[in-house]
């Protein structure tokens, strides 16, 4: 089976990687002396991809790397599976073989139990589970990084996505601190999606984790390089296309690179199909926004009026000013209170961001469908 020239909604290697050459060296050049590091992009943009081809990137003679996803972290019990099943997976990748692996484990820490099990597939896998639970502190799991290290006799880089589930855990970024400052041979990449608690955890100055790793911060892709990245995969299936059509869909996807890619393979299918160039941007449209009709319709449902209304002006153009007398006037918001309600709503929810005073929906899909639909 071919493989489809875009890839999205999955972390990509290779030449599915758009470019990120600043973002990568800078990334790759922190770690490699020895620094953690914070990172922040709104979701779909690409922060496991950049991690995964640094951590490609890195002499494996010297670093070990762990990538781990805390999306599913509700308690300290959460926490502690999700950190055991990843170090697992490190140990068996690391060492070649699910035995080589289980003799390792052994050595780290005497309250695990090692086990060999079988993965959905029918194939070995190693597993690591706490002998007596209440016999084995969250500390303890969090210094397994420091014990590979030395036991592996390498500098050890722990990824951990979607850091920003720990809020809700009370008082868990204190403990994470109390044991990651004494880890000399350890650097973390604390990646998350939601930029007020990213904020608050590394930026506040009151807050046990400031100052603790350096920032990167990831944003859109420069049009220049999706041009060029763009034209090299349709190249490659044989394709030439009107740089101004590749615009087209940059544009519309806002330069966010899980929907250029996604926008680009519509593209690519309405080429296929032979559509009238003339009519490439209409179609383009009406694809995407009933590809993602139901989806769309189940958010907006879900919403207040106010929040509502308060997306419909900022799609429409206006970004900035919302609690003035005179947008609410031109726009029928209701009082400021409500739309400030609103507006710290959709922000904490990861629906709107903030830059320089001005409010911008981070789904690109979100925005078209409300320009398209429901328009003020």
């Amino acid at each position: 089976m071919n493989e489809p020239l875009f890839k999205f909604g999955q972390i990509v290697e290779g030449e599915y990687f758009c470019n990120r050459a600043t973002e990568l060296a800078d990334l790759a050049r922190m770690l490699q002396g020895g620094a953690s590091v914070w990172v922040y992009s709104p979701r779909r943009y690409g922060k496991s991809s950049l991690v995964r081809t640094c951590f490609g990137g890195m002499d494996p003679s010297t670093f070990l790397t762990v990538e781990i996803d805390l999306y599913a972290t509700r308690s300290t019990t959460d926490l502690t599976r999700i950190l055991l099943a990843g170090f697992a997976r490190t140990l068996q990748a690391h060492l070649g073989t699910v035995d080589k692996a289980l003799d390792f484990a052994r050595d780290l820490l005497a309250a695990l139990r090692p086990a060999i099990t079988l993965d959905p597939s029918g194939q070995p896998q190693l597993t690591l589970e706490r002998r007596e639970p209440s016999q084995v502190e969250l500390e303890e799991i969090l210094d397994l990084p420091a014990r590979l290290a030395e036991r592996a006799d390498r500098r050890v880089v722990v990824a951990l996505d979607e850091f920003q589930e720990i809020d809700r855990i009370d008082g868990l970024d204190a403990r994470l601190r109390s044991v990651f400052q004494q880890q000399s041979r350890v650097s973390y990449v604390l990646c998350g999606s939601k930029r007020h608690l990213m904020e608050r955890m590394f930026a506040d100055r009151g807050a046990p984790l400031y100052g603790f790793a350096r920032h990167l911060e990831i944003g859109p892709i420069e049009k220049s390089e999706w041009l060029a990245y763009l034209t090299q995969r349709l190249a490659s299936a044989s394709l030439t296309v009107d740089p101004d059509l590749l615009e087209m869909v940059i544009d519309l996807a806002g330069g966010h690179p899980h929907y250029v890619q996604l926008f680009a393979q519509h593209l690519k299918e309405l080429i296929d199909r032979e559509v009238d160039p003339s009519r490439f941007e209409e179609e383009l449209i009406a694809v995407i926004l009933a590809s993602q009709e139901s989806a769309t319709r189940l958010f907006l449902d879900g919403l207040t009026s106010a929040q509502l209304n308060v997306l419909r002006v900022i799609a429409s153009g206006t970004r900035s000013g919302l609690l003035s007398e005179t947008v609410r006037t031109r726009f029928a918001l209701p009082a400021t209170s409500t739309v400030q309600s609103a507006l710290k709503s959709l922000y904490a929810h990861g629906v709107l961001d903030q830059l320089e005073g001005e409010y911008r929906l981070l789904d690109p899909v979100l925005e078209l469908y409300l320009k398209e639909r429901l328009a003020v």
